[in-house]
């Protein structure tokens, strides 16, 4: 991240870029999100669906309605969860 750029919140995935998440501010990157997982630590976060990443203390609340859950952010921002990835959001903690 640019220096700055403040705590790292959620990546997404948007065609061949990223969007990076951090309090007040997002940047656009060239980059996949296969790539920046790489370079994460393991345990900063979760992989919550395929086109989104969260980080660990991100996370203020989780919705459900049904079968299928939203995880809300600190920034206010809200992101999807896939079923298969629902067992790893429980593991954290979340759900």
């Amino acid at each position: 991240m640019p220096p700055g750029f403040g705590p790292l919140l959620a990546l997404k995935a948007e065609d061949h870029y990223l969007r990076a998440y951090a309090p007040g501010r997002e940047e656009l990157f060239l980059m996949r999100l296969r790539d920046a997982l790489t370079m994460l630590p393991t345990d900063a976060g979760v992989q919550v669906h395929r086109s989104w990443w969260v980080a660990k203390d991100a996370v203020t609340a989780v919705s459900r309605d049904g079968r299928t859950a939203v995880l809300t952010l600190s920034n206010g921002a809200e992101v999807p969860v896939a079923r298969d990835r629902m067992a790893a959001v429980k593991a954290a903690g979340w759900a």
